[in-house]
């Protein structure tokens, strides 16, 4: 367990494991971190944004990401707003993140 420091709750060590993920294809290799919490934060609120990045100096050479949701329902809305719609200039893909 992970100690949260705006509350006395603990965090557990698999937080991420409890949220909703979106899978969001077809972005620019520019999109930032900022530009897809302000395309997504409206559906409710984002928990965390992965864009993975290589290890050559964290250069991004990938055109998807992932955003979290701690509720179903957030994730659902945001599936259903923004996939489709176009974020940094690109309309993008956006649908539920399955892993394994």
């Amino acid at each position: 367990m992970t100690q949260n420091f705006r509350s006395d709750e603990p965090i557990p060590d698999d937080w991420k494991a409890q949220l909703f993920t979106i899978f969001v294809d077809k972005l620019s290799k520019r999109v930032s971190r900022r530009a897809l919490w302000e395309a997504f934060n409206d559906y409710g609120r984002v928990m965390d944004i992965f864009i993975p990045v290589t290890a050559n100096g964290g250069r991004k050479f990938t055109t998807f990401a992932f955003v979290r949701y701690k509720t179903e329902a957030k994730m659902w809305n945001a599936i259903k707003a923004r996939n489709n719609r176009r974020i940094d200039g690109l309309n993008t893909i956006v649908k539920r993140a399955i892993f394994g």
